[in-house]
């Protein structure tokens, strides 16, 4: 009877235990699911979540942490959150180093390279991204190597070090055209003719745009806007100019120009561009008020956002703090209890045995 009450405890426990992962894979899940859909507030809300039940069982070394600190640090990103968003991303590569989880600490690297490139700190960029890509080649996961070579890549072409760019660039396309990855050859080739542009090699830039497929296109909002924002570029430097004008329009109705302030200063950068070709100085003067007017309203939300990452991370701070004294307090107190219980179970002892001699004493006399 003893032993099969024993094994009910155990078979209690491991339910309870398996009821609580379970619980956690669906949060895990519905966590993502609101990403996917860009529903960064619902996402954000169980990630904390996970976090604070964590902590509560005492379990802050998980997938489920990771994963939360993961998607915290994508929506602290996407709100333009640079400071708070690689805190995140630490404390991701953090647990991953503990866990010797070799694919997250690749991606806390790489996600980490992404938010110092955002910043224009390149070289600090670089060398988390070639971290990642070392790592990447041992794991021989060649999409993410491609991945990493791309952002090299990127890096370099915003350093004016095309040469660098370039290789970067062609090794990446071999890599995605070796597992037929459709996205990422789009991305490469684009990677390509913009460097392409950049250095004058119009031709070379005109036929790798050709090898785009527009049906990938309609895929991905960010790579359609960037082969139209590409080809409008191309139309200028080959002074085909009616073209040009119609490939502006087109551009402009794209929902990824609509939702982003650094499309639209992009786009009316080639613009007055175009104008400057065609001396149209009026046009220029005009365009230039509008592009001035812009870049203050992006500086001013650069700004804000900035203050708001501040007083974000600063909280953040204050709240690991305010967890950190309580888990002290909560332990020292544990410790206190654990002193007074062994205290009192000694005490009883020593009662026990006065007590015991007194009996045997009078017994004997």
């Amino acid at each position: 009877m003893k032993r099969y009450f024993l094994v009910c405890i155990v078979l209690m426990i491991s339910f309870y235990n398996s009821a609580k992962q379970n619980d956690k894979m669906q949060m895990d899940t519905e966590m993502f699911s609101y990403l996917k859909q860009s529903e960064d507030e619902k996402a954000q809300k169980i990630a904390y979540e996970i976090l604070n039940r964590s902590r509560k069982e005492k379990d802050s070394i998980s997938v489920y942490v990771m994963n939360a600190y993961t998607v915290l640090g994508i929506v602290q990103k996407n709100k333009g959150f640079y400071v708070s968003s690689i805190e995140f991303n630490l404390k991701l590569l953090s647990i991953a180093e503990k866990l010797k989880d070799s694919t997250r600490i690749s991606v806390a690297l790489n996600n980490i390279g992404e938010l110092y490139k955002f910043q224009n700190s390149l070289q600090t960029a670089i060398e988390y991204f070639n971290k990642s890509l070392k790592i990447e080649q041992a794991l021989n996961d060649v999409e993410q190597r491609s991945i990493r070579l791309y952002n090299l890549g990127e890096c370099y072409r915003k350093l004016d070090s095309f040469d660098i760019a370039l290789s970067y660039f062609n090794n990446s396309l071999l890599l995605d055209k070796k597992i037929n990855n459709q996205l990422g050859i789009t991305y490469d080739i684009l990677g390509l003719v913009d460097v392409y542009l950049e250095i004058g090699q119009i031709n070379d830039a005109e036929r790798f745009l050709n090898k785009i497929t527009i049906d990938v296109l309609k895929k991905d909002v960010e790579c359609d806007f960037l082969f139209n924002k590409l080809k409008l570029k191309l139309l200028i430097y080959q002074k085909n100019f009616e073209a040009a004008k119609k490939q502006l329009v087109f551009a402009q109705k794209k929902d990824f120009y609509k939702k982003r302030l650094v499309s639209k200063i992009e786009v009316l950068t080639l613009d007055i561009m175009m104008f400057e070709f065609l001396k149209d100085w009026q046009s220029v003067s005009e365009k230039y008020k509008l592009l001035l007017s812009l870049k203050e309203k992006h500086q001013s939300i650069e700004v804000q956002n900035k203050m708001n990452d501040l007083i974000f991370f600063s909280n953040l701070q204050k709240k690991e703090l305010e967890i950190n004294l309580i888990k002290d307090q909560k332990d020292k107190l544990e410790k206190v209890n654990s002193y007074t219980n062994r205290l009192s179970l000694f005490l009883l002892f020593v009662l026990l045995y006065v007590v015991g001699y007194v009996v045997y004493s009078i017994k004997k006399y």
